[in-house]
């Protein structure tokens, strides 16, 4: 026997009772998925009645091949309403009839829209949602969405992963009508495998998508798999000169960006979205309350708005940048209009070959240089994490690490009297090594030892 009874999001219950049409535990038990598959997915519309009997199916048998062929489904004869329960026994132990019905248990290509519209009631944001759909449409579907969820196992996954990072070769392109053997045979070139961190984006994604059919009770389990190991690598940032060079290197036009861009530690969304009326230049602080995106203005990512302080160059330069008559936005073209990304990354590849950076340089590198001179200058990590508006300690400790000539200058403390001897003129609680506060960008400090490192190292 079998008993499936449901809540659909709507408050309706619904119940199926009868005999399983199978034989065996393992094949009642998937019979019975398939059953609780059909309520969920609304395609029975004789589920509202108590004891009713439904199609069911056998297991589909799938081929080695990346788009596998299901085999046709098959229907058991039901009795009808009103019968004796030994008829309906009777009829349920039939032989099933071929049908060409649809299966129970959705492939992933079936479910995937219902995740989205699951996940957009949730209230993720188009950029989130854009991010899932381009991954479910360009690399899971074509590789499991053929297949139902109950038949994606970890093997299957484990090969996508290989696949994934597999490079593609060089392929000989078409030969033009006339052949010039004296020139090489020209060749489309290969691409790269994806990165690591790609790939575990798509695999984030795979289970996001089967845990949620799980827990609509679609599946009976979700497979265990392992996520790509992924090299860890600091993020890149500007040292206090070349900070201090970008400003001064900087258009006319364009220098207060720089300015609060890495005084600030801004999103560039938000920095886009910054109003006159979000800044307190008395109080010497930023209210990040809203974002620009693609479809226009919302909340910050952490949805929640959160204050930043200023520093007083960043306060001396917003005093002195003349605001737009036409415009709310600190940061505004000419026509009173958002900046672009466009127009931001030209103007921050400008700058960076104007300033001699030896290295590419792209936006986001100037939030990666607040953080980290934050923690140079001995700002607390809950602090930064405050101003970052991070959601998560371990985003911020990704950010907050310290520069290689910062570390070596504490090699030069362990030179120090043996251990269980007092340094001559210290006090024992590294009074002298404090960290200062934050300063003006690029500033330096003088530490005890006299060599001149970054200001608060």
């Amino acid at each position: 026997m079998i008993d499936v009874q449901i809540q659909l999001p709507t408050g309706e219950v619904r119940r199926v009772r009868e005999v399983a049409p199978v034989q065996g535990r393992r094949a009642a038990e998937r019979y019975e998925q398939q059953i609780r598959a059909r309520l969920l997915l609304g395609t029975d519309e004789d589920a509202r009645e108590s004891e009713v009997h439904h199609d069911s199916h056998p297991t589909p048998t799938i081929s080695p091949t990346p788009q596998p062929t299901l085999t046709p489904a098959a229907t058991i004869p039901t009795a009808p309403r009103g019968a004796p329960r030994s008829t309906r026994r009777a009829t349920a132990t039939a032989t099933p009839t071929p049908s060409a019905s649809p299966m129970l248990t959705p492939t992933l290509a079936e479910f995937a829209p219902r995740f989205l519209e699951h996940h957009r009631a949730k209230g993720n944001k188009p950029g989130e949602l854009r991010a899932k759909d381009q991954i479910l449409t360009d690399h899971l579907i074509p590789a499991f969405g053929a297949l139902p969820l109950d038949r994606i196992t970890a093997r299957l996954i484990d090969a996508y992963k290989v696949d994934k990072q597999r490079p593609t070769a060089d392929t000989p392109r078409l030969q033009p009508k006339r052949i010039r053997h004296d020139r090489p045979r020209k060749t489309t070139r290969g691409r790269a495998g994806l990165a690591p961190h790609t790939v575990n984006n798509h695999l984030t994604i795979l289970r996001s998508l089967l845990h949620l059919a799980a827990r609509w009770e679609m599946i009976v389990r979700v497979p265990a798999f392992e996520m790509v190991r992924e090299d860890v690598h600091d993020p890149e940032f500007l040292s206090f000169d070349e900070a201090r060079r970008m400003v001064t290197a900087a258009e006319p036009g364009w220098r207060i960006f720089f300015i609060t861009a890495i005084g600030t530690g801004l999103r560039i969304s938000e920095l886009r979205a910054l109003r006159w009326q979000d800044i307190d230049l008395e109080r010497a602080r930023i209210r990040v309350a809203r974002t620009l995106t693609r479809t226009g203005f919302d909340v910050p990512k952490s949805r929640r708005p959160r204050t930043v302080k200023l520093g007083g160059d960043v306060v001396a330069a917003l005093q002195q940048h003349p605001r737009h008559p036409a415009s709310e936005l600190v940061l505004a073209r000419e026509d009173g209009e958002p900046l672009t990304m466009a127009q931001i990354r030209g103007a921050v590849e400008r700058t960076a070959k104007a300033a001699s950076i030896g290295r590419p340089i792209r936006p986001g590198l100037l939030r990666h240089t607040f953080a980290s001179h934050c923690v140079m200058r001995g700002i607390p990590l809950a602090v930064v994490r405050e101003w970052l508006g991070h959601a998560e300690s371990r985003m911020t400790e990704r950010y907050a690490h310290l520069a290689p000539e910062v570390r070596s200058s504490f090699v030069d403390r362990l030179a120090g009297p043996p251990i269980g001897e007092p340094a001559t003129g210290s006090r024992g609680n590294g009074q002298g090594d404090q960290p200062e506060s934050r300063g003006n960008i690029g500033a330096t400090a003088r530490p005890q030892n006299g060599k001149t490192l970054p200001r608060g190292s």
